[in-house]
């Protein structure tokens, strides 16, 4: 019986290791720039995982238009 209450704990233990360290990572977020003409989406570029302070600028940055054409970074 104690066998399995020991077994039981272990796998507790290092199910609880694997969900914290994703809790205490940097927060990476899978990112990909879009450009907009007119407000249609018209291209997207390739998705990248971002993370720390490289997601922290990309979201810093504001979207940036020169004439009809928006060229924003979209992550989720």
């Amino acid at each position: 019986m104690k066998r399995k209450i020991a077994y039981i704990a272990s796998l507790l233990l290092t199910a609880s290791l694997f969900t914290s360290c994703e809790m205490l990572g940097d927060n990476c977020q899978i990112c990909h720039q879009v450009t907009y003409d007119n407000g249609n989406p018209v291209n997207y570029g390739d998705e990248t995982e971002l993370c720390g302070d490289e997601l922290f600028a990309v979201k810093a940055n504001p979207e940036t238009t020169v004439g009809s054409v928006t060229l924003k970074w979209v992550c989720y």
